[in-house]
């Protein structure tokens, strides 16, 4: 115990010596510390931690691929993500390979109350929220009639 009450006392001795060093060491400490935090936080938040749904490693997403995008390099920035039209959309909820297939288009729509909160919307079929396995936080759920309604937009 004495041989570390020596080590912290010539440290501080020779850090009194050199304040501009210590302030150096101790600010890039102090940054790369809180740089650390910071990206494990995100990456906690993003990677490692299950999505907030019901069962998440069963979603999946589906895209159509366009006739010629494959072979078109020009097109390449759209590989697997043409949006399922109405439809096909029907259709795979016909297939009955799936316990439940919901459909889900962001769009241009932004609604900024007084508060200055924003919020972007998205056109959603009725039973997105039960496939994800969540409820609405105000309100109700849609009904399958508007779903047909939203269909001939």
């Amino acid at each position: 115990m004495a041989l570390v009450a020596a080590d912290i006392r010539y440290a501080v001795r020779r850090w009194a010596a050199r304040p501009g060093l210590a302030i150096t060491v101790v600010l890039t400490l102090g940054l790369g510390i809180g740089a650390a935090t910071a990206i494990f936080s995100v990456v906690d938040a993003v990677l490692l931690r299950p999505l907030p749904w019901r069962e998440p490693d069963r979603l999946v997403s589906a895209y159509v691929v366009r006739e010629g995008w494959r072979t078109d390099p020009a097109l390449s920035f759209n590989w697997d993500s043409g949006f399922v039209s109405w439809p096909k959309f029907r259709d795979l909820q016909k297939l009955n390979a799936f316990d439940s297939v919901a459909a889900w288009r962001r769009t241009r729509m932004v609604a900024v109350w007084e508060t200055g909160d924003v919020a972007q919307a998205m056109n959603v079929t009725s039973n997105f929220l039960a496939t994800l396995g969540t409820a609405p936080y105000l309100g109700r759920m849609f009904t399958t009639a508007e779903d047909d309604t939203a269909s001939d937009s």
